[in-house]
């Protein structure tokens, strides 16, 4: 994955994040909307913006979110429409 910006946020916020990830990537045609999103951004679904294993993947606005699970924890990323690519962590993490 290219650079990486680490965004600190607090554990509220970041379990807001998470919930909505959760939420969006269970709407109907979500799949769909994501693989279009990638399409027309360049990008495919091996892209090394997006790690192979994540737990959900959104739309959430004009950003393509999802949560990864490492060892650490779950953390949200988001992929803007120019590309770059931000981490969200709170402190505790």
């Amino acid at each position: 994955m290219e650079h990486v910006e680490i965004i600190t946020v607090t554990s509220d916020v970041l379990d807001e994040m998470v919930e909505k990830i959760l939420f969006f990537s269970s709407q109907p045609d979500m799949a769909e909307h994501v693989q279009a999103w990638m399409g027309g951004h360049g990008m495919t679904p091996d892209d090394d913006r997006v790690p192979g294993e994540y737990r959900a993947c959104a739309l959430v606005g004009d950003t393509l979110m999802y949560l990864q699970t490492i060892p650490e924890g779950e953390f949200p990323f988001a992929i803007s429409p120019d590309g770059s690519v931000q981490k969200y962590r709170c402190p505790r993490s």
